[in-house]
């Protein structure tokens, strides 16, 4: 792989690039994420494709809680979240608008509980079963939700 300057990668996350399929991501991730992408992006070449697979899987995260956050918005946003929900005037209106959620006060345990399996939690939902996660994934989208519907009911 061609050795992309630091600023090349950042443009392209930040922009996308047309017709190729990489979308443009200024609205989603922040600069800070965006920096943490470009590292990643580096150490790629320097990985198996094994290796390389497996840390995109599962990307080591940093305890902090607004690591967390910041992973669970990425996670909102590939898994596809906002195709079906609003968030802060965007997104989708197939599904409930999420703020209006986090007022009915669900715990991360509840969140978790229906992100595994909607129907039990709310029966005749069309929200597909996100089992395929994995338990920091989950712990991160629900951080992400969370602090984005008002206080903690953690």
């Amino acid at each position: 792989m061609r050795r992309w300057s630091d600023a090349d990668l950042f443009w392209i996350i930040q922009n996308g690039i047309r017709l190729t399929g990489m979308p443009s991501w200024k609205a989603t991730i922040s600069d800070e994420d965006t920096w943490k992408l470009v590292r990643f992006t580096h150490a790629l070449p320097r990985l198996s494709a094994v290796a390389a697979t497996q840390a995109a899987k599962s990307p080591e995260i940093a305890k902090s809680e607004s690591d967390l956050q910041a992973y669970g918005k990425i996670l909102y946003r590939q898994e596809g979240c906002f195709t079906c929900h609003r968030l802060n005037g965007e997104g989708g209106e197939g599904g409930p608008d999420l703020p209006l959620e986090g007022a009915r006060g669900r715990t991360d345990e509840w969140i978790i509980g229906h992100f595994k399996d909607p129907a039990v939690y709310t029966p005749g939902s069309l929200m597909p079963a996100y089992d395929n996660l994995t338990d920091e994934q989950l712990t991160a989208l629900t951080g992400f939700l969370q602090s984005q519907m008002g206080p903690s009911n953690r």
